[in-house]
């Protein structure tokens, strides 16, 4: 009985065990990249946009407190974004966002010091 019991849960596990993908990752330059509303700390939101291809219409994202902003691999406070943006016309920037509600997790502005392109 013990036996045919636990064949039972371990034949449920897998199942159990399926995970989601709920991030996506993007890589862009800084002509596919755009604020189209500037993180507010009044309203606690923003906007960006994201060009991904050359005939992919335009997809729209919300920045959000938990978003974080890394400029050349230093933290900086999201509220920075548009200075950022105006500041550094970055060949390289990663922008993970989630799947489903199309909030964004990560902007990372730049190349970290040290580290060069391709060893992402």
């Amino acid at each position: 009985m013990f036996i045919r019991l636990l064949l039972m849960a371990t034949l449920l596990v897998p199942a159990f065990a399926q995970a989601k993908q709920i991030s996506q990752l993007f890589k862009v330059s800084h002509q596919q990249f755009s604020v189209v509303k500037s993180y507010d700390a009044f309203s606690k939101k923003g906007t960006i946009s994201l060009k991904t291809c050359p005939t992919c219409p335009l997809q729209f994202f919300t920045l959000s407190p938990k978003t974080v902003l890394a400029d050349n691999g230093k933290v900086r406070p999201i509220e920075d974004l548009l200075e950022v943006t105006l500041s550094n016309s970055a060949k390289h920037i990663l922008v993970q966002t989630h799947k489903f509600d199309q909030s964004v997790f990560y902007i990372e502005w730049g190349y970290p010091h040290g580290e060069q392109e391709g060893t992402e």
